[in-house]
């Protein structure tokens, strides 16, 4: 069973990372790069029960 979570992390590289290495499906919303006043990607993260 998939457990969805929403979280607000920033656009960091790292940030992806990390995800990746906990085996999380990071779905990474339309996100406007030219708009970096914005800083802020919304991710829908599921993960494994």
């Amino acid at each position: 069973e998939l457990l969805g979570t929403f979280a607000i992390i920033t656009a960091n590289s790292n940030e992806l990372a990390s995800a990746e290495h906990d085996r999380m499906s990071v779905i990474i919303t339309p996100y406007d790069y030219t708009r970096p006043d914005l800083g802020i990607c919304w991710f829908l993260i599921q993960r494994s029960l």
